[in-house]
């Protein structure tokens, strides 16, 4: 695995993927937040694998043609973490 310039510090590197779990107050507010990833990944053609439950949401990512982690990960992880904070404002 090679070094890997995590975009936060709730980001984790595990084998092959980086991954973060969003905490929510409530169910809508966690889908809310999975469908913004979602059409982010569309227009960026660059999809995360997304797990959806109560108040939380999990994204992983990982570029499958290189089996590693790249800078498509850790470039659309930094979006993801835009989105998350301009969801709490």
């Amino acid at each position: 695995m090679r070094n890997v310039d995590l975009p936060g510090r709730d980001w984790v590197l595990v084998p092959e993927r980086i991954r973060r779990e969003f905490r929510f107050s409530s169910y809508e507010k966690a889908r809310e937040f999975a469908t913004r990833i979602a059409e982010l990944a569309q227009k960026e053609g660059h999809h995360p694998d997304i797990t959806l439950s109560y108040g939380r949401v999990t994204v992983e990512l990982t570029t499958h043609d290189e089996m590693s982690v790249t800078e498509k990960d850790t470039g659309m992880a930094r979006k993801i973490e835009e989105l998350f904070r301009n969801m709490q404002q």
